[in-house]
């Protein structure tokens, strides 16, 4: 099965049936996941995916395989689905978006990486439809009057009522030196509340009286807040 990359003449790959390459995917996924082929201990990174999308009313958690709209997909299928999902719909801006995001390789990720080709497709993909979206709901022309008139520093809705001489000397006032010295010695030396004997000894004990719990999985200890996050149901030694 071959996907075309996009290229200026991309109207020349409409022909194909894209509908029928993104069902035959999505079914070989759903059915090697549910003979315990595609799991996440057997050595292959997968990514889960919406089989409906969300901007489509899709729901369900990509990290819940077992939901009924969530199929794990391998880096390189998942790109082509977004991009397959971009060529059924060419006018839908927020697939278009998910199609740029598959492109936008990070540092810490582990997507699979396209062709110069097709990532200079993408951005400018991407550009067109920010523009366009910038140009259809914000930058209208009452707008771009209004931001006109700020930036030549006249007075209008953006920046409200300009202060009165008066109003900004009370507001001058309103910080003495005097108060603004006592705000200061406040928070110096053995004024800081923090930094008194009977407040670090309270910290400490409530610290200690912390309900702390241990991991099924690997029986790490620590505070049931910080433990949530990486241990428990999302524990790397969890075994399936």
């Amino acid at each position: 099965m071959v996907v075309p990359e996009p290229s200026v003449d991309v109207d020349l790959f409409y022909f194909m049936d894209y509908q029928k390459i993104h069902d035959q995917i999505i079914d070989r996924a759903k059915k090697e996941y549910s003979q315990g082929l595609r799991t996440k201990k057997n050595g292959i990174y997968y990514e889960g995916h919406h089989i409906i999308p969300r901007c489509l009313g899709g729901i369900g958690w990509a990290n819940n395989w077992n939901h009924e709209n969530i199929v794990p997909l391998t880096a390189r299928e998942h790109f082509i689905i977004h991009w397959i999902l971009h060529l059924i719909y060419p006018n839908h801006r927020k697939l278009g978006e998910a199609f740029y995001n598959m492109c936008v390789i990070g540092k810490k990720q582990k997507r699979y990486i396209p062709s110069s080709r097709i990532i200079e497709y993408a951005r400018i993909l991407h550009g067109k439809n920010h523009s366009t979206y910038m140009k259809n709901n914000f930058w209208s022309e009452d707008m771009t009057l209004h931001m006109s008139k700020a930036h030549m520093g006249e007075k209008n809705w953006m920046y409200g009522k300009n202060h009165t001489d008066e109003t900004i000397q009370k507001m001058k006032n309103i910080w003495t030196q005097e108060k603004k010295q006592s705000a200061s010695q406040k928070f110096l030396g053995d004024n800081n509340p923090a930094k008194r004997l009977e407040v670090q000894i309270k910290m400490k004990q409530r610290a200690l009286n912390r309900k702390k719990v241990n991991c099924p999985h690997c029986d790490k200890e620590g505070a049931i807040n910080q433990m949530k996050q990486w241990h428990f149901e999302n524990c790397k030694n969890k075994k399936d």
